[in-house]
């Protein structure tokens, strides 16, 4: 007959439901107690049957990371995307859960995959990015009771959810150059499906309107978050469209408009003042770009224990992530 749980509680002196909770990373079991029960585990070498537990509590353990978006719009901010990740899957762990990730290229086929995943309860709950004000898959989760929590506004904002105020970071960057004295600058936003990108517009016009300057509306510009949209915006503006600064809140369209300036002759920050959303790649280009920091790791972290404590039949609310301006080198004050 193999190692039980009652073995273990036995030889760490404690009941088993307390051996239980520690192996389990229960909350309310002490550090020296969790300790002396997964030393008495690995000295029998007994390992948890998670399937049993999970049939017998209804549980899988497992949260999904829902991604309805287009995998060049997720992965072009990789970095970003990255410490997103750290962040859920660390929550996770400290609370025994493990982390599943689900992509689907756009919200209508999303429909009939969440359909499966639901009826297959192959998670306990869904972590959500790229709202928009669509989300057809909705119905499905709160039809059958399926805790989410999104990570970005969603239409309805007393919705579960943990983001940046998109506003304020809008509004901060385009600040920022105001403040060296650009009155012409170019904000190029992203796609209008997603929620954010209205906030980052609205704070962009309350930037201008809090300095007085007005808005050409020529300067305020949708596209898609890839290199080649960002040069793009670039190409067809040049000449045209007078601008001294630009605000591009996307690293990777970031480095389209920074590639197509360099053509156009509009040398950084010398000609054009820049200012995007932080990683590693714009802190190290040349030269290396103003940004804004939206702390992507507490964004995952805090989303995931939002869910937690929403599995766990916790109130819940709206949680915002404070967002820091790194100043750099890309943005020289205008004379």
């Amino acid at each position: 007959m193999g190692v039980t749980i009652r073995d273990v509680a036995r030889r760490a002196g404690v009941s088993v439901s307390t051996a239980s909770a520690a192996l389990n990373n229960k909350p309310f079991v002490s550090p020296q107690t969790r300790a002396r029960v997964l030393q008495a585990a690995l000295e029998l070498n007994y390992h948890v049957n998670r399937t049993a537990r999970n049939l017998a509590v209804g549980r899988t353990y497992q949260l999904g990371l829902l991604i309805p978006a287009r995998l060049e719009h997720t992965f072009s901010a990789s970095d970003f995307f990255n410490h997103l990740v750290r962040g859920i899957y660390d929550a996770c762990g400290e609370a025994g859960y493990t982390l599943a990730l689900f992509a689907v290229e756009g919200e209508q086929a999303l429909v009939e995959q969440i359909q499966r995943w639901v009826y297959s309860h192959f998670v306990d709950g869904f972590l959500i990015t790229h709202p928009t004000w669509e989300m057809p898959y909705l119905d499905i989760l709160d039809n059958h009771h399926v805790p989410y929590v999104f990570v970005g506004r969603p239409p309805q904002a007393d919705m579960p959810h943990v983001d940046n105020d998109n506003v304020q970071v809008a509004f901060d960057a385009t600040e920022a150059l105001i403040r060296a004295g650009h009155e012409r600058i170019l904000f190029i936003n992203g796609p209008a499906r997603y929620t954010y990108t209205w906030d980052r517009a609205e704070g962009y016009r309350r930037a201008l309107a809090a300095h007085g300057l007005p808005q050409d509306d020529r300067l305020l510009v949708e596209a898609e978050l890839t290199f080649a949209d960002g040069y793009r915006v670039i190409d067809r503006l040049c000449g045209q469209v007078p601008f001294t600064g630009v605000v591009v809140l996307n690293p990777m369209q970031a480095m389209g408009v920074m590639q197509a300036l360099l053509k156009h002759g509009c040398p950084v920050p010398d000609a054009v003042s820049v200012v995007t959303t932080d990683c590693e790649m714009v802190a190290c280009m040349y030269p290396p770009l103003t940004a804004i920091n939206l702390k992507p790791y507490a964004l995952g972290y805090h989303a995931a224990r939002i869910l937690l404590q929403r599995l766990n039949g916790e109130a819940v609310r709206p949680y915002t992530i404070p967002h820091v301006l790194m100043v750099r080198e890309s943005v020289k004050p205008r004379r």
